[in-house]
């Protein structure tokens, strides 16, 4: 809530004898970031979307769906008494569009969903890495040679452009890393990210690591990696375009 400012949330919870045992995230959200392909009508959606916002039931920034049910025999029927509820509340809110997102396929297919409801499948790049080892000189040792290879190489390269890696928790000045974030999202003709002021200025609310890459005194690139339950997710990745490295001529990132 303090990074999604803009959006309005909504708690739907399900008791049974006093106790909770399911409940429903969702949020109004009227700048929800459309993906490239609807560039030719992107103006006339987001016009649509300010008057008639999405109620989308998600929890944010972790790719992961916002609703938490019991276990059968009941989970059928709490699932249609929280997606009742969450059809009343789009209704009062005037929004567009209902969406239960980041479903996996079997959940797609629980019978409880109320009527109505139609699943769809869209597919967004992303690359996963299950960790099977202890520490990063472990994982180089077991991987093919050529990975080694090049990652030595990568290495001496950084090291030759004077490139210097640093953790943090907090972000001394917001400007900097935004100018590269929003850099690379022009790169890859992505939509903002309208939170991403945001999300560096409450990190500290939970686990996390802020990753910078300095040239001399230069930011040049960035990155927020968030952390739960032993799962990483890495966001708002930032790069400058043009460095102009200590000592040595212009080159492109």
């Amino acid at each position: 809530e303090r990074v999604m400012t803009d959006c309005k949330p909504i708690y739907i919870l399900a008791y049974q004898d006093k106790r909770l045992i399911g409940r429903a995230a969702l949020w109004g959200i009227r700048n929800e970031p459309l993906p490239k392909y609807v560039s030719r009508w992107r103006g006339i959606l987001e016009a649509f979307l300010r008057r008639h916002p999405l109620l989308v039931c998600r929890s944010p920034f972790s790719s992961f769906h916002g609703i938490i049910l019991p276990d059968p025999p009941v989970q059928d029927e709490v699932l249609e008494m929280l997606g009742q509820a969450a059809i009343k509340e789009i209704r009062r809110l005037g929004g567009s569009f209902l969406i239960f997102d980041y479903l996996e396929n079997k959940q797609m297919e629980w019978i409880g969903w109320p009527p109505g409801f139609s699943p769809i499948s869209l597919y967004f790049p992303n690359t996963v890495l299950t960790l099977q080892w202890e520490t990063f000189e472990e994982y180089l040792a077991k991987n093919k040679w050529r990975m080694r290879q090049h990652y030595k190489r990568s290495s001496r390269s950084a090291t030759e452009l004077g490139i210097r890696i640093t953790r943090h928790d907090s972000v001394d000045d917001l400007d900097a890393p935004l100018a590269l974030i929003r850099n690379m999202e022009r790169r890859h003709e992505s939509a903002p990210n309208p939170w991403a002021r945001g999300m560096l200025d409450n990190m500290s609310m939970v686990e996390h690591t802020w990753l910078e890459a300095h040239i001399g005194g230069q930011l040049v690139g960035c990155m927020l990696l968030l952390e739960e339950n032993g799962v990483q997710i890495a966001v708002l990745p930032g790069l400058a375009e043009d460095v102009v490295s200590p000592g040595a001529r212009p080159f492109h990132i």
